[in-house]
């Protein structure tokens, strides 16, 4: 079966399908969801608690209207301004005499608002915050929701919010990808388990978000990592001492036909291996030996 470029949907959507050869349709795709890239890890993430048995009651808890406004850090008048700005909804009849509750999800969302209100972002860009965050195109979008069961497991995720306000959820992974393939110009991240912490009135550290495994590494370990990732190098050997790295070899084939006495000024320290045949340079290998600077 192969896939082709579908016929694209209506511009309301800007989604593009794709399908098979039959036409079958396989599954949809919007270029702008791709402009912050959440990594596969979080993609496969959510796609296995969706898949779980439990997520339906998970998800509705997570959406049940149970917090008074008190619990979004907000007051009645500005939840009723950016209602009326587009930044909440309102998801009460119009004649409704209750009291406005919220959800796990609204008020994580209206915290987190606060916050990029506090570094200045116009209601204008923070609509697209809320239209890109909380929906995609007028239908409602899982980063909240996310972000909410990744903060109760204690994994860190923020909040990017790009220089229009474009925004989704990333995680560590996420930004070390973005910054790999040339990353932005600028963004703001919002600490999203702060925010959780503060919801859940956490005083005693239940739900710090624990930091992603990193071990430390010497400077001589190090350039020994980067050797090993120099694709140039068809093998790196690593001396020790005491546990200490002492010397670090790496050999490489060279060009045949690369002059002996060229090879000789690459390195101060080191070895040339030529193997001949007929007359002629078959192999060449140079072995550089180098002490940790």
């Amino acid at each position: 079966m192969s896939i082709q470029q579908g016929k694209k949907l209506p511009e309301s959507t800007g989604e593009q399908s794709l399908t098979d050869e039959d036409g079958n349709h396989i599954t949809s795709f919007n270029p702008e969801d791709a402009r912050i890239m959440r990594g596969g890890w979080l993609d496969d993430f959510w796609l296995l608690t969706m898949a779980k048995e439990d997520y339906a009651r998970v998800s509705g808890e997570i959406n049940r209207k149970r917090f008074s406004v008190k619990a979004g850090d907000t007051s009645y008048r500005i939840i009723n301004h950016w209602t009326q700005q587009g930044l909440f909804h309102d998801e009460r009849d119009e004649d409704s005499k209750d009291w406005r509750k919220l959800s796990l999800k609204d008020t994580l969302w209206l915290r987190i608002a606060r916050d990029l209100r506090k570094f200045g972002l116009p209601l204008e860009t923070l609509r697209t915050t809320f239209n890109t965050l909380v929906t995609r195109r007028g239908k409602p979008h899982n980063s909240l929701e996310m972000a909410v069961i990744l903060c109760s497991q204690k994994t860190p995720v923020f909040v990017m919010v790009l220089d229009d306000g474009f925004a989704d959820i990333v995680v560590h992974d996420s930004i070390k990808f973005m910054e790999l393939v040339g990353g932005y110009k600028s963004y703001l991240l919002i600490n999203v388990n702060n925010i959780w912490r503060e919801i859940m009135g956490d005083t005693e550290g239940k739900y710090i978000a624990e930091p992603p495994m990193a071990v430390a590494v010497s400077k001589s370990e190090a350039e020994a990592l980067i050797a090993l990732r120099n694709k140039a190098n068809d093998a790196v050997k690593v001396h020790l001492q005491g546990g200490n790295i002492t010397r670090i070899d790496t050999t490489k084939q060279v060009d045949g036909a690369q002059r002996i006495a060229d090879l000789l000024k690459e390195t101060n320290f080191g070895e040339v291996t030529v193997k001949v045949e007929n007359g002629k340079a078959v192999h060449t290998e140079m072995v550089k030996k180098a002490k940790p600077k």
